[in-house]
């Protein structure tokens, strides 16, 4: 048996701004491994569409190992800097550092209008048939498929 959060760390933070009340007794429930693996399965399918709950119940269920599911976490977080280009050497090129960065800071009910709107809508993830990753659809196109660094000629 293990203790899992009822709201989702993530979720929690959305709603209330703050993780006070978290670790609550209320916020947790007892769970097989296997009844663990399929609740974070079902938020992935009915609930969230976020890519770590998948990766997590893959993972609690045994069908992926720990490494795998690590460096699927960090590709959908993020977080994985393998193929990604160096910022510090783009210059101003994207907005990084010039002008095109600058202007006006939205509202904070603005940033939670466009969160509400957002939220609930599944991203499309694509896999790059020639080197595996997982990734959003523009990013991918630009940097993998007929771009990727895996293609041997």
């Amino acid at each position: 048996m293990a203790w899992h959060h009822i709201v989702p760390k993530h979720e929690w933070r959305a709603r209330f701004g703050n993780f006070k009340g978290f670790n609550a007794f209320g916020n947790m429930v007892n769970l097989t491994t296997e009844q663990h693996g399929q609740v974070h399965l079902h938020y992935f399918n009915e609930i969230t569409h976020i890519e770590y709950d998948r990766v997590a119940g893959l993972a609690i269920l045994g069908q992926i190992t720990n490494e795998e599911a690590t460096r699927l976490a960090q590709i959908a977080s993020g977080k994985s800097t393998k193929g990604r280009p160096n910022l510090k050497m783009m210059g101003n090129k994207n907005g990084v550092g010039g002008k095109a960065s600058k202007g006006f800071k939205h509202s904070y009910l603005q940033n939670m209008n466009k969160s509400l709107q957002t939220k609930g809508r599944p991203k499309r993830k694509v896999i790059c048939t020639h080197c595996g990753k997982i990734g959003g659809n523009g990013a991918m196109q630009k940097w993998h498929f007929d771009n990727c660094k895996d293609i041997h000629v």
